[in-house]
């Protein structure tokens, strides 16, 4: 278990060491967990407590604006690829995107990804998490390429 004070907050890692980074792999666009079994990963921030389990075969787009990869790297950057991970799955258990925007400071800390890039995600990571306004979802659509 890893412990970190990120934005205030206390989290705690359990598990991470299960996770290889060598069962995640790069397509074109994407990031892929190639592991043979199930890696269960529970992030607690607080009292809140997240348990991440992730499954042979899922895959995350880490996306990114086009227009900022000059100053972040493209979004299948080998550095996003763990903080990406947990980030992404957060997202679609719809669990507190806060909290998710939190871990992925965290986690993203320890590869060494620029503040800029956490700022992208807690300003344009809304329409990834909630999709209720077409209009915005459309011009962010665009915006991520997509």
């Amino acid at each position: 278990m890893t412990t970190h004070k990120v934005n205030g907050k206390m989290i705690t890692i359990e598990n991470m060491e299960i996770l290889k980074e060598s069962d995640i792999r790069k397509t074109s666009n994407h990031f892929m967990y190639v592991g043979h079994e199930d890696v269960c990963v529970r992030i607690n921030i607080e009292d809140k407590s997240y348990p991440f389990v992730i499954r042979p075969g899922f895959r995350w787009s880490a996306s990114a604006p086009w227009f900022l990869w000059w100053c972040i790297g493209k979004p299948t950057d080998e550095r996003f690829k763990i903080a990406t991970l947990f980030h992404d799955l957060g997202y679609l258990m719809k669990w507190k995107k806060s909290d998710m925007d939190t871990i992925f400071l965290c986690l993203q800390k320890n590869g060494n990804v620029s503040i800029i890039t956490y700022w992208g995600v807690r300003i344009l990571g809304q329409s990834r998490y909630i999709s209720r306004n077409k209009w915005y979802t459309s011009l962010v659509d665009f915006i991520f390429g997509e």
